[in-house]
């Protein structure tokens, strides 16, 4: 029998980065003011595996020609505004944005690619995600429907897909402050992103078994409720009728199925019609948030205390842990933009420390 061991790889050269960064650490008045700058770039040819027919001995190969540039920077502000004996207040912000871009001579994008965010498109930020286009709801029996899909065949996904976003942030931070009045001080961190999307969690979940039809176990959305169930509901509601086999179906070749033909070419592709709805753009939405990580407020015991108890140190705190988010796309309607589905689970806890 015969073993291919390997392809030639006329083109492949190395992985080569050239990066360059530059850093400012500045303090004034004694420490109360004092920012870190960090201002970088990074330039990188990056190797990418490509698919090839299978009769070359192997179904992938390795090529060379992508190439992908960063630019950015990182900021950290300690400001101290007010510092007396028994009150004090310390802010520390943090931020950093990132820009990059990728530039392809060689790679095959595939559909999985450009709905997954992972194609590299010319010019195109590389987190770039695409999703079908949707069309309303069939008036006759509420399944999707979809734009574009008419159109002659194509060797370019981009040409029936409508680009939605992209997965990374233009900004992302943090803030933590920080009260004290004597004894007693309270404290709270913060996160933020804006500038990026994400798919909304699948209405229909397709690899259940039942083709997408939600089983009585499983927890589902409340939006099923306002779901297509008679002709005319197409004029007030996004969200198709429950899927059955003939509607989503992808076994059968004939117009009345319920499936997609992609306009791929050489072939037309088909696809799940409910699947399809869960990847289109009305399923996106913007995942800009505010999320409070954690509340601390803490008591410390004075001196007098302390040697009336015979102790070193005592101190008594309440925590909480993802108290509250604030989400500014309606469309997330509970659901959590940070983890892109069910919400950050809120903890409390008291403690008390005590050193002897």
């Amino acid at each position: 029998y015969l073993n291919v061991k390997s392809l030639p790889y006329p083109d492949l050269g190395w992985e080569k980065t050239k990066s360059w960064n530059t850093s400012a650490d500045v303090s004034f008045f004694h420490g109360r003011l004092s920012f870190v700058f960090n201002l970088f770039g990074k330039n990188s040819d990056v190797l990418y595996t490509k698919k090839i027919p299978a009769e070359n001995g192997m179904s992938t190969s390795p090529i060379f020609g992508t190439k992908l540039k960063n630019r950015g920077y990182d900021l950290i502000v300690s400001f101290i505004p007010v510092q007396t004996k028994d009150f004090s207040w310390q802010l520390t912000m943090n931020t950093g944005i990132t820009h990059n871009s990728v530039s392809n001579e060689g790679y095959t994008n595939t559909l999985d690619d450009y709905l997954n965010g992972t194609a590299i498109v010319d010019g195109e930020p590389y987190s770039t995600f695409w999703s079908f286009k949707f069309n309303g709801l069939d008036p006759e029996d509420g399944r999707p429907l979809f734009d574009k899909l008419d159109m002659d065949a194509t060797a370019n996904y981009s040409d029936f897909l409508v680009k939605t976003g992209k997965l990374e942030p233009d900004f992302s931070g943090g803030l933590f402050t920080r009260f004290r009045y004597k004894e007693w001080s309270l404290s709270a961190s913060f996160a933020m992103s804006f500038g990026s999307q994400k798919r909304l969690p699948d209405l229909y979940n397709i690899s259940n078994g039942q083709g997408g039809l939600p089983l009585p176990e499983e927890n589902n959305s409340r939006n099923l409720i306002n779901r297509w169930k008679q002709p005319g509901d197409e004029a007030y509601t996004v969200y198709p009728s429950l899927p059955t086999p003939e509607k989503a179906s992808t076994s059968y070749g004939n117009e009345n199925d319920g499936a997609i033909r992609l306009p791929v070419y050489p072939i037309r592709l088909t696809y799940n019609r409910y699947q399809a709805y869960n990847l289109s753009d009305i399923r996106v939405a913007d995942a800009d948030f505010i999320r409070c990580r954690q509340l601390i407020l803490n008591y410390r015991f004075n001196k007098k205390a302390l040697k009336w108890l015979n102790l070193k140190n005592l101190e008594l705190g309440l925590s909480m842990t993802n108290p509250f988010l604030i989400s500014f796309d309606k469309k997330w309607d509970g659901y959590d933009p940070e983890t892109g589905g069910w919400p950050a689970r809120k903890t409390y806890s008291l403690t008390l420390n005590a050193t002897f």
